[in-house]
């Protein structure tokens, strides 16, 4: 039997307090996927249905990479999650603005997307989780890639990825010059990739 969302609470602020990142972890990854509909329609709302989607898989992906829960109730929880969710809205319409602009400035690239602001039974928890799905779906990338992805979720913008992976390049072959740089083009069509694929996984699997 899965746990109730208040006992996964309760379960997550008892990891917390005993200093359990796994677990903790674990815990939020759960009630992240357990939102999807809440986040997809509080985005659906606001974004363009040929966007929705993605936009809302943003949110959920920012979520498990940065969501550092302080509160101690469902409702507190519920809040956090839906500010990651404002903020990814307003990082989709901002990155719009700027492609419109830099098209009509023939700059043929898009911009960068913002990271997200600083600022059943006891077994159950321990079941396969949100975070052994990425795991797989992030495995069957190349280096370059998982380097993009992982950089992504743990919050950098396109363009901060674009450099790091760069960098990372440049540091592996010495002073022989890159020939092909990883633009931040290339990074949002790396991430995007990786959401539809880590949503085809959460659903085969049944869901969170």
């Amino acid at each position: 039997m899965k746990l109730s969302d208040e006992d996964l609470i309760q379960h997550l602020v008892e990891a917390r307090d005993a200093g359990d990142h796994d677990q903790f972890k674990l815990a939020i990854d759960h009630l992240v996927w357990r939102r999807w509909d809440h986040v997809y329609a509080k985005v659906r709302a606001k974004v363009d249905p040929v966007d929705a989607e993605d936009v809302a898989m943003d949110a959920m992906t920012s979520a498990i990479g940065s969501f550092n829960f302080r509160g101690s109730s469902m409702g507190e929880f519920v809040s956090g999650l839906n500010t990651i969710v404002k903020y990814r809205i307003a990082d989709h319409y901002e990155k719009k603005k700027r492609a419109e602009n830099d098209e009509s400035l023939e700059a043929g690239e898009t911009g960068d997307s913002h990271g997200p602001e600083p600022g059943e039974d006891d077994e159950g928890i321990e079941a396969l989780g949100v975070e052994v799905l990425v795991d797989e779906v992030i495995a069957t990338r190349p280096a370059a890639h998982r380097m993009v992805i992982r950089l992504r979720i743990d919050g950098h913008s396109s363009k901060e990825t674009s450099a790091l992976v760069n960098e990372q390049d440049a540091a592996d072959d010495g002073s022989r010059e890159i020939q092909s740089a990883m633009t931040q083009a290339n990074v949002d069509q790396i991430f995007y990739r990786f959401k539809k694929d880590l949503r085809t996984a959460i659903e085969e699997s049944g869901g969170f």
